[in-house]
Formats: structure tokens, sequence, C-alpha cells
């Protein structure tokens, strides 16, 4: 449908050229690239003082620090930018499957001022946005059939949500209640442990380092 490219496309391309312009949002500079920048001028993982942001989860971040390890921030949004483009393919894809409606949720995705503005720096709410969406369409196919099996997918996409950031725990609870409410109760029991499998790193993380923190004002 020529109509769908033009309106999907133009934006998104739009959102492109913006990634060209150098980071210069606040919680891009206060810590979204500064602790990839203080992770690669250290050589591991650890939490610059002062900088509380170093506590949340750092999926996006991770990105960032490759993105820096190649000598490009401009890579780091274009990283997000890609984001957006996956979650309009995932709902124009898989979306579609479910609904005919996920066209225009695609496009309303595509035209969003708030998900185009975003999708130009290092913020990471379009990478949770991707992961939710992956999440949920491949949670809703899972009941499909004989296409059980994509409920671990599911799991594993809310679990990098959640890795991204703390916010995407409600769309564990959410799917989780979702298959009590369906009685697919071995499945409620084992989704839980695959999110929680995945987020597990930072939850390590951060309570390695709270011990330490901790020791040390004590």
């Amino acid at each position: 449908r020529p109509w769908l490219c033009i309106l999907i496309g133009l934006p998104l391309l739009g959102a492109l050229w913006a990634c060209w312009a150098p980071p210069h949002q606040y919680d891009s500079l206060v810590y979204h690239l500064k602790l990839p920048q203080e992770y690669l001028r250290v050589g591991r993982l650890h939490a610059p003082e002062g900088l509380v942001y170093s506590h949340f989860p750092q999926n996006g971040e991770m990105l960032f620090t490759l993105s820096l390890l190649l000598g490009s921030d401009i890579l780091a949004q274009m990283f997000v930018w890609l984001s957006t483009v996956l979650t309009v393919g995932w709902l124009l894809t898989f979306g579609r499957r479910l609904t005919p409606a996920a066209v225009w949720a695609a496009a309303l995705v595509a035209t969003h001022s708030a998900v185009l503005v975003m999708s130009s720096t290092t913020y990471v709410e379009p990478l949770v946005m991707l992961w939710t969406t992956a999440a949920i369409l491949t949670f809703e196919l899972s009941g499909v059939g004989e296409k059980r099996g994509l409920i671990f997918l599911s799991a594993a996409f809310t679990g990098l949500a959640l890795g991204t950031k703390y916010y995407a725990g409600l769309t564990a609870v959410l799917l989780a209640a979702r298959l009590v409410y369906r009685h697919r109760l071995r499945e409620s029991v084992l989704f839980p442990l695959v999110v929680t499998a995945v987020f597990a790193p930072w939850m390590v993380k951060n309570v390695v380092r709270s011990k330490a923190l901790y020791g040390r004002l004590s």
C-alpha cells in the first residue's frame, strides 16, 4: 500500500535525519551516555560517585557503550531509532496476525510526536516500547493454535524491557495475571521465572553494589 509506506516512512526518515544532531538532551548527557563513558574509561561496570542513576537497569546503556566503543555517539541514537522501526515492523507483521487494527497502531507509532522526538535521542523509552510490543504480541500469539512455546519468548522480551526500565515490570505483572485468568497456571509460574532470569544480571549488580555502598557508609 503506497499510502501506508508514505505515512509511516516519511516521519521515520525525518527522525533518522534528526539522529545526526549530536546528543544534547539532559538525561543523555547526565547518565545515558555518561555511564557508558565511565565504563569505558575504567574498563568495567561501576557506580560513579554521586550518580544515583547507575543503579538503574541498563540494557540500553550497554548498547550505548558499544556505540561509544566504536567511536560514535550518533550510532547510539541510531540504535534507538532502529528500535522504533522494529516496533513498527512487529506491528505490521505479527500484529496483523491478531487484528487488522495493527496497521493503524503502526501508523500511530510512526507519526506520534513524542515517539519521533525520542527516537532521535539516547533516551531508552523506544527500546522499552520495542520489547514491550514484542512481549505482548508473542504473548497473544501463544494462545493461538499450538504456539504455546511463544509464551517463553514473550517472557524473555518482558525481561529485556524490565532490564531497560523498571516500570516495564508492570507488563510482567499484567501478562502473568492474564495467564492466571486464562487458567494457564503452569505457564503463570514459569513466565515470571523466565522474566526474572533475564532481568537477574541487573538485580545481582544492584545487590552487590548496594552492599558495598552500605558497607562504606557504616
